[in-house]
């Protein structure tokens, strides 16, 4: 019985000893030929790592380089311009030339009136206000307009009043005979201060139909 046990007990320590044995075995095979392989592996990746290391730092020095260069160049081109004489621009404003007044101004009073009476009538449609201050310098002021009597038989007289002052323009009456419209011009008129108000009258000297049209006051420098 007991060598049976003996037996049993032999075998089992051959068991753990074969076990102990590939243990050994495979632990030395980890480490002394899958270790350097591993680090066979690893080694190049790193030297690979230094060297993408070591041309980034080349790319920065030569870039650093490449600023200071530019920065260099740049730095000649402005002092060459600095030096560079300017030339001066100079700009001319011409001055625009003066308005010159007109040497006749008119200031139209209307017309298209007509009259078979022989006395001295405003028909109406003919008249304006005018202030003769505002013309100072004028050298004429007058009137005029275009007459014309029916079958050219007699004349058509026509003349200035003032409304404002109820009085006659002295030396504004006009004539004109003839059957189609002619100009009839005054001559200086004497006219009063202020903004009057001037009425074309007119009349005929036969009872035939006179006619007026375009009457206006005429400023001359």
């Amino acid at each position: 019985m007991l060598a049976q046990h003996q037996q049993q007990l032999n075998k089992i320590l051959v068991i753990i000893t074969s076990l102990l044995i590939i243990a050994n075995l495979v632990f030395l095979d980890v480490v002394l030929i899958i270790k350097p392989k591993k680090e066979e592996i690893i080694t190049p990746m790193e030297n690979k790592v230094k060297k993408v290391d070591e041309v980034e730092e080349v790319e920065k020095e030569e870039e650093s380089d490449c600023r200071t260069i530019c920065q260099e160049e740049i730095s000649k081109a402005l002092a060459t311009i600095s030096a560079t004489p300017q030339q001066t621009i100079k700009t001319v404003y011409q001055s625009a030339p003066a308005v010159k007044q007109p040497s006749t101004i008119y200031i139209p009073l209307g017309g298209n009136i007509s009259t078979s009476n022989g006395s001295w009538v405003y028909i109406g449609g003919a008249e304006g206000y005018f202030n003769k201050n505002d013309y100072l310098g004028a050298k004429k002021i007058s009137w005029e307009a275009f007459l014309k009597i029916k079958d050219s038989n007699g004349e058509a007289n026509a003349r200035l009043y003032d409304a404002t002052h109820q009085v006659v323009i002295s030396a504004s009456e006009i004539n004109g005979g003839g059957d189609s419209y002619s100009l009839k011009a005054s001559g200086q008129l004497t006219l009063l201060d202020g903004n009057n108000l001037y009425q074309v009258q007119l009349r005929t000297s036969t009872g035939y139909e006179a006619y007026l049209e375009g009457a206006r006051i005429k400023v001359e420098y």
